[in-house]
Parts: C-alpha cells; structure tokens; sequence
C-alpha cells in the first residue's frame, strides 16, 4: 500500500471510529398521552421511518437531560426532568466498529406541556402524532417503523402491565415478544 493510500485509509478510519463515538449512548423518552398512546415522529434523515424522540448523550451530560432536550428539539413537546423516570437501559453495539458497545437509556415522561408543532413537524422530524402501541406493531409490519424503538416501546407496555420491571437490563438487539391482534409476536 503506497503512503498516501495508507494515510487516506487512516483518515477514514478515525472519522468512522469519531461518528461512531457520536453514537456511542443514546436517550430517548417515551411521552404518553391520557389514552395511553406514545409520541413518535418520522425522522428527515437516515431510513425515514417512524421512532421516538431522544439524541445521542453529549459528554458530560445526563442521560435524562438529553432524553428531554432532543424531546422538546424534535417534537415542541416540554417535560421536566423532576416529572420524567427512568425505565430501563439497553447495551447496543455500534456498526462499523469491532467490540464497541454503548448504553441507550429509556425514559418515560409522567407529564408534559406544550403541544406538536403546526403541521407536525420540526427541523428533524416529521410526522409528530401520538400512535397506540397496536399501530406502532402495525407501522412495524409495513417497515415503516424502526426496529429498536418498536421494542423500546413494547417495553415500555410491558412495565405498564407488569410483566417487565423498571429498570431493566437487556440488549437492543433481544427481540420483543406482544400480544398484537390476538397473536403472539416476537419482534
């Protein structure tokens, strides 16, 4: 390999290990409305498809900050942190970067204010709308919804019915089991 093939190569070595580090944990913050329905909004970049509001967790910053900073960024939507809890945390590996591993952490908002943007949408999402979980599994099975946060979400209904406790522990990459339409799904 020539010099400048070799430095071009460690070039792009370090930017791919920096955006992964830019990934490396994550927050995001489940808000249900009164009917039980969760906030989501279609992301303007990447697939496009449906997830939950929440960024990636700057250096030196709270978890749960980050979760309700990126909430009221992405979608209009306010919550305090006093009125937020912490529901679980998910061990994820980042592509492209052998035997990285990161925390994403999931919240849920126990109240809000604020409202969804005129027509529902911000500089990153759009399509901000509360769906029901049944829709969420739905938008899931037409490859409109992104895998993780469809099992964050179902997560978060099984805390609801009592058959996962807060502050769980698992891998991103377990798969999610719910009712759905009468039917056992593992997703």
């Amino acid at each position: 390999m020539s010099e400048s093939a070799e430095l071009k190569s460690l070039k792009e070595n370090h930017e791919r290990l920096l955006n992964a580090l830019k990934r490396l944990n994550g927050s995001n913050l489940i808000v249900p409305n009164k009917k039980g329905e969760v906030l989501v909004g279609r992301a303007k970049y990447g697939e496009k498809k449906l997830m939950l509001p929440g960024g990636a967790v700057e250096r030196g910053e709270k978890p749960s900050h980050a979760a309700i900073s990126e909430t009221e960024e992405e979608t209009g939507i306010i919550v305090q942190e006093t009125a937020t809890r912490k529901l679980g945390m998910y061990l994820q590996r980042i592509a492209g970067v052998e035997s990285a591993t990161g925390f994403l952490f999931l919240y849920e908002a126990k109240e809000y204010s604020g409202s969804i943007p005129e027509g529902s949408e911000t500089e990153e999402l759009t399509d901000i709308q509360f769906m029901s979980i049944s829709q969420v599994i739905d938008k899931h099975f037409e490859d409109d919804f992104s895998l993780a946060y469809v099992r964050m979400i179902i997560h978060f209904a099984q805390i609801k019915k009592g058959l996962l406790h807060k502050g769980f522990e698992k891998r991103l990459s377990e798969k999610a089991i719910y009712t759905h339409n009468n039917k056992l799904v593992s997703i």
